[in-house]
């Protein structure tokens, strides 16, 4: 289905008039001209103007007025667009001037996204002002409106932009030739151990691990799948886009493997495909390690000892060498190489050995 707006005889649609305008404003609020603000002790007063929210312009008459109480608190003055409230051709209720007020801090203003095609977004909210209440009138007033203007949103674009390639610049200033450093800094690694359970008869084993966290700063729409390899617990090496298991596999099957990646985690599916039937059931376990790259730089520096990165060594990151030997977990490359307390490209008791003597634990 096709639908027209501002066509003839077809509807001007004020979600998409108002998505429109905040595309070409680049999604800022602000005011256009006027909307001063003055204050007694107990109120606040708008002057007449202009302003934008949520790309919809929105004019003050005259003046408005909003009564401040004496009660001590932090305040906010705003302007609130509520989309559920009904408004006719000569009365405009879904906009007005309010005060969001706290005891403890500063509120924070709500925008939803009301302009989505037939949304149940109702709330937006833009900050003209803040201050304190209390029995000696208003204090501490700040305004914090925002000026805007076409010639003002595009400079901060081109200055933001400018400011983005100068320190690509920098960075790369410091890169030798043929360095590895942007092709390493935006490679994620995972490594875990999946299980393939066969039964008796058939002629394949199938295994899933679910819910793998991404690495620090990848998601799903950021990142994309390089390769995904295994081997057999009982080797060494990993075969890196393999078509087989492990070095056996050519004597007796194949292997399909897929990654999906998804909101909540990465999920990894395994077949093993036997030539045969199966002569018992079976369980055959084997090491995975995926590997993800992003489009962004990304820091890979890691603390040996320290496993989840927070800057402290303790029994948070045993834990984790623990969780990952008795397959609960999986870790990222950084976490494998700060799990790996020997350095020998394994993680296993040994290391949990190793850290669990250095933290002085000896029960």
């Amino acid at each position: 289905m096709i639908k027209g707006f501002r066509f003839t005889n077809q509807l001007a649609n004020a979600e998409i008039d108002a998505r429109i305008h905040q595309e070409f404003l680049n999604k800022n609020d602000g005011i256009f001209y006027g909307m001063e603000l003055s204050y007694t002790n107990s109120s606040v007063t708008i002057a007449e103007g202009l302003c934008e929210i949520a790309g919809r312009p929105i004019a003050v008459i005259d003046s408005e007025t909003v009564a401040v109480d004496a009660e001590s608190l932090y305040c906010l003055l705003i302007l609130e667009i509520d989309l559920s409230k009904e408004s006719t051709k000569d009365i405009f209720n879904q906009a007005s001037f309010k005060l969001l007020t706290s005891s403890v801090d500063y509120p924070t203003v709500t925008q939803q996204d009301i302009n989505k095609y037939n949304s149940t977004n109702t709330i937006y909210q833009l900050e003209f002002a803040r201050f304190r209440s209390g029995t000696n009138g208003i204090t501490d007033f700040k305004d914090t409106r925002k000026l805007l203007s076409f010639s003002g949103i595009y400079a901060q674009i081109k200055s933001d932009c400018k400011a983005v390639i100068e320190q690509i610049k920098q960075e790369l200033a410091s890169v030798e030739d043929g360095s590895a450093y942007m092709l390493k800094n935006n490679i994620g690694i995972l490594r875990g151990i999946i299980a393939l359970n066969g039964i008796k008869g058939d002629t394949k084993e199938t295994g899933i691990v679910q819910n793998i966290q991404y690495p620090t700063g990848f998601n799903k729409d950021n990142c994309f799948v390089v390769s995904v390899g295994f081997n057999n617990t009982s080797n060494t090496a990993i075969a890196f886009g393999s078509l087989f298991a492990d070095p056996r596999a050519i004597l007796h099957g194949g292997v399909d493997k897929e990654v999906f990646l998804k909101d909540d985690g990465i999920t990894l599916t395994s077949t093993f495909y036997w030539n045969g039937q199966l002569g018992e059931d079976r369980t055959d376990k084997y090491n995975f390690k995926i590997v993800l790259m992003k489009y962004e730089v990304l820091e890979d520096e890691y603390t040996i000892g320290d496993v989840n990165s927070d800057g402290i060594i303790d029994e948070a990151d045993l834990q984790m060498i623990q969780d990952y030997i008795t397959e609960k977990i999986v870790l990222t490359e950084q976490q494998f190489r700060a799990a790996d307390m020997d350095n020998n490209g394994k993680v296993s008791s040994s290391d949990y050995v190793l850290l669990k003597n250095q933290l002085g634990i000896t029960d």
